[in-house]
């Protein structure tokens, strides 16, 4: 069995489950009112504090701000009990990422840098690996997003080795990050030979710069894509006004169609996160979550490249 076989087939993630739930005081994180992929460092962090600190990790998704119904397990496979399920006595800590309110207990979390753990028989040293090993464990799908990511990868007829570019507009350009222009991410990229490109983003016009640049460059690879033209870019202060963040202006009747409408966005955030992770070659901005997730899940970090300006 290879190293990356033990995420693939859940044995690290059932050894994982094994140890956290011997422990008997807790550590609660709780999802709050963030981009979706700005809370899963927060939450592999506080695995690796529970862990090291000999307490068991419980999830509060409550007021998760991509909640449907279940909160996390609406995603994903659950990697550890819900906070609902303990007494509230056993909760010793509990760190939340948010923009307001007190962030105390965040900033604790954030400062915590073990050199070492030992996991099974796995010796992993520094915060990086161990944020990318936890982040691996907990980025299982659940069924429901299983399914809709495989019938989205299957529509794009992607070949077996493809490249792959994640370009982010909307509320990240201005007061967290610059626009970056396409012909950056190419540079990053490496040598383009004839391999589709897939383009990931939250704005169609990227998709329209990239078509553009390899014309212009008088290339002729294909462009696959799951952004659609009425994306305009990801707004975070929409979603949580309950109003179409992902760009252009609809309505929706009451909050079971809005849910829905959040899920199947989300679900194709983690589609288009699962196809970049699988791409031969990535490049990405560093400020950007997302880029960072994929560099996290993917298999060959070292083809990962995010831009820095």
């Amino acid at each position: 069995m290879s190293f990356d076989d033990g995420y693939r087939n859940g044995s690290f993630l059932r050894y994982y489950r094994a140890v956290n739930e011997a422990h008997s005081d807790c550590v609660a994180y709780v999802f709050g009112d963030r981009g979706f992929f700005a809370e899963l460092p927060p939450a592999a962090r506080a695995m690796i504090y529970a862990w090291t600190q000999g307490k068991q990790l419980v999830l509060d998704s409550g007021d998760f701000a991509y909640r449907c119904r279940d909160g996390w397990a609406d995603y994903f496979e659950p990697f550890c009990a819900d906070a609902s399920q303990v007494a509230p006595e056993r909760i010793r800590e509990r760190f939340c990422f948010t923009r307001t309110g007190d962030r105390s207990q965040f900033e604790k979390l954030r400062a915590f840098d073990p050199r070492h753990i030992r996991f099974g028989t796995l010796e992993i040293e520094g915060m990086q690996p161990l944020l990318r090993h936890f982040m691996r464990l907990i980025f299982r799908l659940g069924y429901d997003s299983q399914r809709q990511v495989r019938q989205l990868r299957e529509s794009l007829q992607l070949p077996e080795s493809y490249v792959a570019v994640h370009i982010r507009r909307g509320d990240k350009v201005g007061d967290e990050d610059i626009h970056y222009p396409v012909d950056l991410y190419f540079e990053h990229l490496g040598p383009l030979h004839d391999e589709t490109v897939f383009v990931m983003s939250d704005d169609y016009r990227a998709v329209v710069e990239v078509r553009e640049y390899l014309q212009a460059q008088k290339r002729t690879n294909r462009v696959a894509t799951l952004c659609r033209q009425e994306h305009t870019g990801f707004d975070v202060w929409k979603l949580r006004a309950g109003e179409s963040f992902a760009g252009g202006a609809r309505a929706f009747e009451g909050e079971d169609v809005y849910r829905r409408y959040v899920w199947e966005e989300t679900a194709r955030l983690l589609a288009e996160t699962v196809i970049a992770a699988g791409a031969k070659r990535f490049a990405s901005t560093f400020r950007s979550n997302v880029g960072k997730t994929v560099w996290y899940l993917h298999e060959e970090p070292d083809a990962c490249r995010l831009i820095q300006r």
